[in-house]
């Protein structure tokens, strides 16, 4: 079977990637940052994939575009409600959780929320 040249992803200035020789067929790269978890604070998950294909004698680039796969949630509260409570328990809620993720408003200030939902939105 036909091979192709791949350039690595771990490509830098300073450290030349290697080539890694591929049969010629189609393929999909996929890439991700952070820990793909149902919820937690400060874990922003970010992934991406794209298909392709090589034939023979070809040498191909491939673009990988990541976007954030979950959802970011910040809770601000007003100087009206800080007024009237002196603390707060948010609890939210997604189809990829069995119980509710909490936000305290003295214990979590200052954190976000990242939680999983479907591409598709929450309902």
């Amino acid at each position: 079977m036909p091979t192709v040249p791949l350039y690595t992803m771990a490509c830098t200035k300073t450290c030349p990637c290697p080539l890694i020789w591929l049969p010629v067929r189609g393929y999909t790269v996929k890439a991700f940052y952070g820990e793909n978890v149902n919820a937690g604070f400060d874990k922003l998950y970010v992934e991406g994939s794209q298909e392709f294909t090589v034939s023979e004698g070809e040498q191909k680039n491939v673009i990988l575009y990541c976007k954030p796969a979950n959802v970011k949630v910040s809770v601000v509260y007003t100087e009206d409600f800080l007024k009237y409570y002196s603390d707060c328990t948010v609890s939210l809620s997604t189809s990829h959780l069995t119980a509710p993720f909490e936000v305290n408003m003295k214990k979590d200030s200052g954190k976000d929320a990242y939680l999983k939902a479907n591409a598709d939105g929450e309902k």
